[in-house]
């Protein structure tokens, strides 16, 4: 009997350390034993998509993440990197040095001393804060959201009948006009443009249709330039700041909204899952690049914020295809950022779905 339990145990621990030698765990990442120990990043790799081909599992990628305390933003990785999977084994301990006994001394005569009291002034503990539990990953330094040249370019969307009236008349010098360049504005009463103030020059982009339910939503108005304002007359002349396309004569005009961004210091797993549709592109080319500007249907009222990154599934495939940041948060769309593409191919009515949110250390911006 007794030999029958200790065959029994013996296939148990056997069978233990078969299960434990499938996978090693790192950070709380589950890793494939067909996983190499390190990779080496290819264009159009992504941490989801490393995650998902490695791991089973897209959701890992913090964990990868936190392994490669190199990367300073997930969503920015460049082929020729080496990303670290298993950890990598500690050195073995050094032998202890052998020590010769040293021969024992004679005792020594018990002289008994009165006891020294010490006085001892107990500190109050410092307070053990408890950090985020959706806590991704903490940034070594804040950094802004956003950029604020990021925030002038976004445009929006606007029904034909709140698109600006308010036109440039003419420009001071040549056919078009770039960055320091004057250009003349119609001063109309109801605008009541002032010395110093900002003006956002535009473009009437394309028509935009929502890709699920058809309605006409009306039209991308495309930022072009800011101006300021220089002096006010028979004409408004102004001095352009920043140029993103050329302005030329019959641009539209109306007060540019300019927000500096607030900091951030850590990336939280989102509360609840957010999805929208993408619905337009800024421009008007045919194919989505990084750093365009694109349009979702989603904004205030479904409690999307300023640096909400998401990932943009295929419509067609369900695959990740990208991935955005939000800038611009409207009440109903959000304009956001392309920062990252895999080869296949971004486009309107594919889904964007929340994955991670910013911790803002500074809301006074």
């Amino acid at each position: 009997m007794k030999k029958t339990v200790i065959a029994v145990l013996c296939i148990a621990v056997f069978v233990s350390a078969l299960s434990i030698a499938d996978e090693m765990r790192g950070d709380g990442l589950t890793i494939s034993t067909s996983a190499p120990e390190k990779y080496i990043v290819k264009k159009g790799d992504t941490l989801w998509g490393i995650s998902e081909n490695f791991f089973n599992d897209p959701w890992k990628w913090p964990s990868i993440w936190e392994k490669n305390e190199f990367i300073a933003d997930p969503h920015w990785i460049y082929p020729g990197q080496i990303l670290i999977f298993k950890p990598v084994p500690p050195p073995p301990p050094e032998p202890a040095p052998v020590v010769e006994k040293a021969p024992e001394p004679e005792p020594e005569p018990l002289v008994v001393e009165a006891p020294v009291v010490e006085t001892v002034i107990e500190t109050a503990p410092e307070p053990v804060v408890a950090e985020d539990p959706n806590l991704l990953k903490k940034l070594d330094t804040p950094r802004p959201v956003f950029s604020t040249s990021s925030f002038m370019r976004t445009g929006y969307i606007a029904q034909r009948a709140n698109i600006p009236k308010t036109k440039v008349t003419g420009i001071v010098s040549g056919s078009s006009a770039n960055k320091y360049d004057k250009v003349l504005i119609d001063n109309r009463s109801s605008d009541n443009f002032k010395d110093g103030e900002f003006l956002a020059i535009m473009s009437v982009g394309d028509r935009v249709k929502h890709p699920v339910t058809g309605n006409d939503l009306g039209h991308v108005l495309r930022v072009k330039a800011v101006a300021k304002v220089l002096s006010v007359g028979k004409d408004v002349e102004c001095e352009i700041v920043e140029c993103y396309d050329p302005v030329s004569k019959n641009d539209l005009v109306t007060r540019a909204h300019i927000r500096e961004s607030p900091d951030f210091d850590a990336w939280l797993k989102p509360e609840r899952p957010i999805n929208a549709i993408v619905l337009a592109r800024e421009n008007s080319l045919l194919s989505v690049h990084q750093s365009d500007i694109l349009y979702i249907d989603s904004g205030m009222n479904r409690g999307i914020r300023p640096g909400d990154r998401f990932t943009v599934i295929s419509s067609d495939s369900g695959d990740a295809v990208g991935e955005i940041v939000a800038i611009n948060v409207m009440e109903r769309e959000t304009a956001v950022l392309v920062v990252s593409l895999k080869d296949s191919i971004l486009k309107i009515g594919d889904k964007a779905s929340l994955y991670a949110r910013v911790r803002v250390v500074d809301s006074t911006k």
